[in-house]
């Protein structure tokens, strides 16, 4: 990884009166990993050292930075991010966010397939790409979307994500010349919350959650019988 995230692998959790949690919620959670306040900072964090890598680059004033939002999850996140960035210096760059569908979990499993549906790739040549997630796990989808953006011969690639999850590490991602900046590193936690699901529910956290084993259990009986 290019940039050095926070590394939250050995945090306790917070307790649940440290956030506020919506009545529709309550019960949900063994505890919070990521405060909103956090994830905010983490994300000035990575937006500055973005910004200072583009410009690095000698990218010209209103250059175009094609910004793939990994869809549903990593939408709150890229939409945050290129906010911070332009917040900066505004017209500084121009990002421009086109949304990918890639369903890619059932319950807490991944489900392992990866299908781009009908998006077109082809406008990536000779692109600044920038690619944001809500968290890397496995490295499956990620894998997959950076082989097919390569093959477009795009000017550089850059992947943000928030959370980076190693220990579920299952590619390497060591694609030459993609460049990561991650905020987070966590340990094996299944999390919630900031654009994350569980069967689509609390993608609307303001914070980032771990679900109780009751929870998680009840969500997977649920996707196994559909």
């Amino acid at each position: 990884m290019t940039y050095q995230p926070v590394d939250l692998t050995k945090r306790e959790l917070f307790s649940l009166t440290s956030v506020t949690v919506p009545e529709k919620y309550a019960g949900h959670f063994r505890g919070v990993l990521l405060r909103p306040e956090e994830i905010q900072q983490g994300i000035q964090r990575l937006a500055g050292e973005l910004h200072a890598v583009y410009l690095k680059d000698s990218i010209r004033r209103n250059d175009y930075i094609y910004t793939i939002m990994m869809m549903k999850g990593g939408e709150i996140f890229s939409k945050a991010l290129a906010g911070a960035i332009k917040m900066i210096r505004p017209r500084e760059f121009c990002l421009a966010l086109h949304p990918l569908y890639v369903p890619s979990y059932k319950g807490t499993t991944s489900t392992g397939q990866v299908n781009f549906g009908d998006f077109d790739f082809s406008p990536l040549e000779g692109q600044e790409v920038l690619i944001g997630e809500d968290i890397i796990d496995t490295g499956n989808l990620m894998q997959a979307t950076l082989e097919e953006v390569l093959k477009h011969n795009p000017r550089t690639v850059r992947v943000a994500a928030l959370l980076d999850k190693p220990s579920r590490r299952q590619f390497d991602l060591n694609l030459d010349p993609v460049q990561f900046y991650t905020g987070f590193t966590i340990g094996n936690h299944f999390v919630v919350g900031y654009g994350l699901d569980l069967n689509e529910q609390y993608r609307d956290l303001p914070f980032i959650a771990v679900p109780t084993p009751e929870i998680i259990d009840q969500a997977n009986t649920k996707r196994s019988e559909l």
